[in-house]
């Protein structure tokens, strides 16, 4: 019988992964979460408008005096996806380039003669609903997986030019460009302690690749600045101003039960590999490090189970090898079938838990009716003044026309210093009562956008006539601000 090709099996495995996503993905009509929104219109803005050197759309933050793409590569990718229906262009990049990503983990599996590759890479369905959930939004994760599993490919292989461009390309792509260098650190270390000597090339042609593509970039030195922010200052301003829920960490029960299935795997593997007294070669280490680095970052920010989970799986992948191969063959026929049953019933209920979840979060109709109005009936530049940060993405995806306050991460706002923030949440929470002049005169705002579940915030701007409602439907409503009391025609409103 003809073998079939490595080819043929790298694009049956592909297809296999891309139905996969696509079965969470278009079980439901929109996208799922916030950033994603803004992703696929700024890499429609970059096909459409060229070059975006500045950043207007975000006025009181440190967007609008420094800014920099920070996800360049990422944007660039994406502006494949942006001919037609944007939202499913968003939606088929996520697919692919989640799949892509997990190919790498096939492929690289393959390619250090671990066997059972497809098997380990679908287990990373069952292994945890969390990291499924991150691998099916558009964020830049699965490119970052990519790049980071392409570079342990060239570390071990000792191909040091190739990990510099790949990791200057990374620095072009993610703000987790750092984590090649963590990469390359600990397989550098590992080596270093094994052959007795000092053997750092990996860890300098990663670093060296990582400030090519720091110094390369077209916004430097504004990357630089950017990247200090995203790196440092938001971290530290976590105790003062909120953030998005990935930056905060699980509930310990709830790492647990969504991750259950890797964590058995982990400790399993770990019980076997005590019990038999193992030795693990350079690479298997250095994933066992990885795994427990990657642990420690999730348990501080759930964002980091998107490297925990593969790097994980990767480590019981080259541990489990010899155990296998040691194992009596009578055992390994019905060990086999069990652990295949496993990996087939939790992944499906995986795929299903997630995609229902996602679906609860879809949102992208939610202000499409005040976003289009504000485009219509206000001019070009207006600043609007949005009551949550986190709405930016969504009435950026509809509306370029306008600028907004706030969005991408509160901190960008906290750290222009002063008193901005603080009047910001106060008057969203409703706790300043006549917020006007400060909307005005401090955000620089024509309009105020708020969804309807800020109570005593539009209590407030109702009761103060130089806040005119213009638009309103059942998600949002649109006042806008005028200098004194004047009659007004009823506002008009949306189903």
């Amino acid at each position: 019988m003809h073998k079939p090709s490595d080819r043929t099996i790298t694009i049956i495995v592909f297809l296999l992964l891309a139905a996969l996503f696509a079965a969470i993905q278009f079980s439901f009509p929109s996208l799922a979460e916030y950033d994603g929104y803004y992703h696929i219109k700024y890499a429609y803005l970059l096909r459409t408008e060229g070059w975006i050197g500045d950043f207007p759309w975000l006025q009181s933050t440190t967007w609008s005096s420094h800014f920099a793409d920070m996800h360049l590569l990422f944007h660039v990718a994406l502006i494949p996806f942006t001919w037609g229906d944007l939202a499913f262009g968003a939606k088929l990049a996520t697919v692919l380039f989640a799949s892509a990503a997990l190919l790498t983990f096939f492929l690289l599996l393959r390619k250090t003669a671990a066997p059972h590759a497809l098997f380990w890479t679908l287990f990373l369905f069952a292994a945890s609903t969390s990291f499924l959930y991150r691998y099916s939004l558009l964020r830049a994760g699965p490119l970052s997986l990519f790049l980071l599993l392409l570079s342990f490919y060239w570390i071990i292989r000792g191909k040091h030019v190739r990990l510099l461009v790949t990791s200057a390309v990374y620095a072009l792509t993610y703000t987790a460009f750092p984590l090649v260098v963590v990469l390359a650190s600990v397989f550098s270390a590992i080596r270093s302690i094994q052959e007795r000597a000092l053997r750092f090339e990996a860890l300098l042609f990663s670093g060296g690749g990582v400030l090519l593509g720091l110094l390369v970039n077209p916004y430097f030195p504004d990357n630089v600045r950017m990247y200090y922010t995203q790196m440092v200052r938001l971290p530290l301003s976590r105790g003062e101003v909120p953030a998005g829920t990935e930056w905060y960490p699980y509930d310990l029960s709830f790492l647990l039960g969504a991750s259950i299935v890797v964590f058995i795997a982990y400790l399993a593997t770990l019980l076997l590999l005590s019990i038999f007294d193992a030795r693990l070669d350079r690479k298997t280490i250095t994933m066992l490090v990885l795994s427990v680095f990657f642990l420690a970052l999730t348990l501080f920010s759930r964002r980091h189970v998107e490297y925990f989970v593969p790097f994980t799986v990767l480590f019981c992948a080259y541990a489990c090898h010899p155990l296998w191969k040691a194992a009596p063959r009578e055992l390994r026929k019905p060990i086999g079938v069990l652990l295949w049953m496993v990996v087939l019933f939790f992944g499906g209920h995986n795929i299903h838990s997630v995609a229902e979840e996602l679906a609860g979060h879809s949102r992208l109709y939610r202000y499409q009716g005040a976003a289009e109005w504000l485009e219509q009936n206000s001019q070009k530049g207006d600043i609007v003044f949005n009551a949550d940060w986190d709405d930016f993405p969504g009435l950026f995806f509809f509306n370029t026309h306008n600028y907004y306050c706030t969005g991408m991460d509160p901190a960008f706002t906290y750290l222009l210093g002063g008193n901005l923030w603080n009047d910001y949440a106060r008057i969203t929470l409703g706790k300043i009562k006549n917020p006007y002049d400060i909307i005005r005169s401090d955000f620089r705002a024509a309009y105020v956008f708020s969804d309807t579940s800020h109570g005593p915030f539009l209590a407030n701007l109702n009761a103060d006539p130089r806040f005119v409602q213009r638009y309103g439907d059942r998600h949002a409503q649109v006042y806008e601000l005028v200098p004194a009391a004047i009659e007004e025609e009823p506002s008009s409103s949306s189903p």
